[in-house]
């Protein structure tokens, strides 16, 4: 006579942390377009991240001493430069967070922070890959690797290639690391120029939406893309 039994639930919040720009971050949490976020709520309710985990930011480096990322950082080079690029992206993938701070809120709350600069190499392609293998060999934990660069000619133009780096990016994947690119942003200059590093094999490459959920102005695009993710003023560190 009994239809059915199941055990009690109760309801509780979405997990949101206690950083104090955090409501700025639409990319995490869209209260303009709602949905058009990656729905970062729902995913730290099941899983936060892990501090064995370390993102190799291959980029113009982090700011070590920075608040937000100062106990997240896992050996890599010191300083920085292309205007504090490298410090935003490592900000967005993994700034401390739930502490409490004026700060933001990084996507994964534990993972720690490898920076491998490659703003002060002069373009040298050898230099680009020892920097890429330099972090695949850092540490086995050393997972995934964010590339938000493209390689240009001596005319500012995307679309050249490099042997060189493309073993680079070959030898994380044969290691069984993720390399996640960024498309580039030469849509509107390069209509549908393919980039590079994009545009190898193997990779993640990344497109760009704004804060209405739509493929922003300067997004590049081709059938190389995989996915797409809010790009467009972005809050980080």
């Amino acid at each position: 006579e009994v239809l059915y039994a199941e055990s009690n639930v109760i309801a509780k919040p979405l997990a949101t942390p206690s950083d104090e720009r955090f409501d700025f971050q639409w990319n995490l949490k869209n209260t303009v377009t709602a949905g058009e976020d990656i729905h970062a709520e729902a995913a730290w309710d099941i899983y936060t991240g892990n501090p064995n985990n370390i993102i190799g930011v291959i980029d113009g480096g982090i700011e070590v001493s920075h608040v937000d990322l100062n106990n997240k950082v896992a050996g890599g080079d010191t300083g920085y430069g292309w205007d504090e690029h490298g410090i935003h992206v490592a900000g967005i993938a993994a700034a401390e967070t739930n502490n409490g701070t004026e700060g933001i809120a990084g996507v994964d709350w534990h993972a720690k922070i490898h920076a491998q600069r490659i703003d002060n190499l002069d373009g040298d392609a050898l230099d680009i890959y020892e920097a890429i293998v330099n972090a695949v060999d850092y540490s086995p934990n050393l997972y995934v690797l964010n590339h938000s660069w493209d390689l240009k000619d001596e005319n500012n133009n995307v679309g050249s290639s490099s042997l060189t780096i493309r073993q680079a990016f070959a030898y994380a994947y044969k290691a069984n690391r993720t390399s996640v690119v960024g498309i580039g942003n030469h849509q509107d200059s390069q209509p549908n120029v393919v980039g590079y590093p994009a545009g190898f094999d193997n990779v993640i490459t990344v497109g760009s939406t704004n804060i209405f959920g739509t493929i922003s102005i300067t997004s590049a695009q081709g059938s190389h893309i995989d996915v797409v993710a809010p790009g467009v003023g972005i809050m980080s560190t």
